[in-house]
């Protein structure tokens, strides 16, 4: 892999096939950097430093389960407590 070029990856979080997509950008023998966005956004929110960051780092970036390119499993909670 080239150090510009963004590997994508679902990482399979459980037994009904939830997933967590990543966005894996760099040299991996560099130091790890993980990339979390905010509520209701993506990782790809944060592409415009991308380049940058991965020329230093291995550049993670995650989508929190239910939003982004992850999955989005049934939200039971039945209370707010």
């Amino acid at each position: 892999m080239s150090s510009d070029e963004i590997k994508i990856k679902n990482i399979v979080i459980d037994d009904e096939g939830n997933y967590i997509r990543t966005l894996i950008m760099g040299d991996p023998s560099l130091p790890k950097l993980v990339l979390v966005h905010g509520y209701g956004g993506s990782g790809v929110l944060l592409y415009r430093i991308f380049k940058d960051l991965s020329q230093h780092f291995n550049l993670i970036t995650i989508d929190l389960l239910g939003m982004g390119s992850s999955s989005r499993p049934p939200f039971l909670c039945e209370t707010g407590e």
